[in-house]
């Protein structure tokens, strides 16, 4: 087994997409082909408002890309992964670690309840809507540079995560909202 060296300000956990998604194709092989749904994913980072009144996180983002690219690896594969549910939505309250502890990819301010999306959260939406305009033209990731981005969404090359991550579009409608 490979050993890898926790992520920078998180918990000290191990970033390791490439595990979540061996553990998919070797569940999906070894003991079940019923449909699998990842329920909590997600990471904790320190976030903090800038001067321009922004949260950004590339790390959550390059956590989250990977993740999601890992998971589109297991359908290719095969695996009958139904849905994938980003921890969490809004930053919130942690049992072992209070306030202490962010995930969200929406900033809440604790004190005056402002919440504030998140740089990993207005790419999700990008991302998304991407997948959305691709599957709608039915051309999805074929001119992969209209999809580049300084995190390579591009990297997502796999046509049925569209149809896995489909649901979170209906997370996101409320991003627009609080992005107004």
């Amino acid at each position: 087994m490979d050993h890898v060296e926790p992520t920078r300000g998180n918990f000290g956990w191990s970033d390791t997409p490439w595990a979540l998604r061996d553990i998919l194709i070797r569940v999906n092989r070894e003991y079940s082909q019923l449909p699998i749904y990842i329920t909590e994913n997600g990471t904790s980072h320190v976030d903090e408002v800038n001067e321009d009144g922004l949260v950004d996180d590339p790390l959550r983002i390059d956590y989250l890309a990977g993740y999601i690219h890992g998971i589109g690896e297991a359908i290719a594969a095969g695996v009958p992964v139904r849905g994938y549910f980003i921890w969490s939505f809004m930053d919130n309250f942690e049992w072992s670690w209070g306030f202490e502890k962010r995930f969200g990819i929406v900033y809440v301010d604790f004190l005056t309840k402002k919440r504030i999306v998140k740089s990993s959260g207005i790419w999700l939406k990008t991302l998304l809507g991407q997948l959305k305009q691709s599957h709608r033209s039915q051309s999805l990731f074929q001119q992969s540079s209209e999809f580049q981005s300084e995190h390579e969404v591009n990297r997502f090359a796999h046509p049925p995560l569209y149809l896995q991550l489909q649901y979170l579009l209906l997370q996101f409608q409320s991003l627009k909202n609080l992005a107004t």
